[in-house]
Protein backbone atom coordinates (compact mmCIF):
# COMPACT_ATOMS: atom_id res chain seq x y z
CA UNK A 1 0.00 0.00 0.00
CA UNK A 2 2.11 3.07 -1.02
CA UNK A 3 -0.05 6.35 1.23
CA UNK A 4 2.96 7.47 2.15
CA UNK A 5 5.61 10.22 1.00
CA UNK A 6 8.36 8.47 -1.26
CA UNK A 7 8.33 5.00 -1.97
CA UNK A 8 8.11 3.44 1.01
CA UNK A 9 5.24 1.22 2.00
CA UNK A 10 3.28 2.33 5.20
CA UNK A 11 3.07 0.28 8.18
CA UNK A 12 -0.19 -0.92 9.27
CA UNK A 13 -0.25 0.94 12.17
CA UNK A 14 0.44 4.10 10.06
CA UNK A 15 -2.27 3.62 8.73
CA UNK A 16 -4.86 4.66 11.70
CA UNK A 17 -3.77 8.01 11.93
CA UNK A 18 -5.88 7.80 7.87
CA UNK A 19 -8.89 7.09 9.78
CA UNK A 20 -11.14 9.31 10.71
CA UNK A 21 -12.76 6.83 13.42
CA UNK A 22 -9.80 7.34 15.79
CA UNK A 23 -10.58 11.48 15.98
CA UNK A 24 -12.71 11.29 19.04
CA UNK A 25 -9.39 10.10 21.24
CA UNK A 26 -8.46 14.18 21.24
CA UNK A 27 -11.74 15.32 21.53
CA UNK A 28 -12.43 17.75 24.77
CA UNK A 29 -13.81 15.76 27.37
CA UNK A 30 -17.77 17.66 27.25
CA UNK A 31 -18.84 15.19 30.71
CA UNK A 32 -19.02 18.23 33.11
CA UNK A 33 -20.85 20.21 30.88
CA UNK A 34 -23.50 17.64 30.45
CA UNK A 35 -23.73 17.39 34.03
CA UNK A 36 -23.31 20.98 34.46
CA UNK A 37 -26.56 21.49 31.92
CA UNK A 38 -28.66 18.53 32.89
CA UNK A 39 -28.31 18.92 36.72
CA UNK A 40 -29.67 22.43 36.38
CA UNK A 41 -33.06 23.64 38.29
CA UNK A 42 -34.20 25.45 35.39
CA UNK A 43 -37.84 23.99 35.29
CA UNK A 44 -36.89 22.29 31.58
CA UNK A 45 -37.62 18.76 31.20
CA UNK A 46 -34.67 16.74 30.35
CA UNK A 47 -35.46 16.29 27.10
CA UNK A 48 -35.40 19.72 26.18
CA UNK A 49 -32.64 20.87 27.86
CA UNK A 50 -30.09 20.80 24.87
CA UNK A 51 -30.53 23.62 21.66
CA UNK A 52 -30.54 20.38 19.19
CA UNK A 53 -33.53 19.11 21.35
CA UNK A 54 -36.27 20.37 19.16
CA UNK A 55 -34.64 18.73 16.00
CA UNK A 56 -35.50 15.52 17.60
CA UNK A 57 -38.47 16.44 19.77
CA UNK A 58 -40.48 17.96 17.35
CA UNK A 59 -40.78 15.51 14.58
CA UNK A 60 -41.92 12.73 17.14
CA UNK A 61 -44.11 14.95 19.07
CA UNK A 62 -46.05 16.20 15.86
CA UNK A 63 -46.04 12.31 14.60
CA UNK A 64 -47.13 11.16 17.78
CA UNK A 65 -50.11 13.48 18.16
CA UNK A 66 -50.57 13.65 14.87
CA UNK A 67 -51.22 9.77 14.59
CA UNK A 68 -53.70 9.70 17.80
CA UNK A 69 -55.47 12.40 16.05
CA UNK A 70 -56.16 10.38 13.23
CA UNK A 71 -56.61 7.02 14.72
CA UNK A 72 -58.95 8.84 16.56
CA UNK A 73 -61.36 10.66 13.55
CA UNK A 74 -60.59 6.61 11.80
CA UNK A 75 -62.16 5.59 14.98
CA UNK A 76 -65.21 8.31 14.48
CA UNK A 77 -65.67 7.09 10.97
CA UNK A 78 -65.76 3.75 12.43
CA UNK A 79 -68.67 4.21 15.12
CA UNK A 80 -70.96 5.73 12.03
CA UNK A 81 -70.49 3.00 9.66
CA UNK A 82 -67.72 4.66 7.11
CA UNK A 83 -64.95 2.23 6.65
CA UNK A 84 -62.94 4.86 4.62
CA UNK A 85 -60.80 8.26 5.88
CA UNK A 86 -63.10 10.48 3.11
CA UNK A 87 -66.49 9.64 1.30
CA UNK A 88 -69.66 7.23 2.24
CA UNK A 89 -68.32 4.05 1.62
Amino acid sequence: MQLGLGSEPLHWIDLLTYLPSHRFVFRENRVPYYQRLFQQHDGKRQWWKTERSGYLMWPYLISVYGMGIATTYAMGRMVFGHKTWFGKA
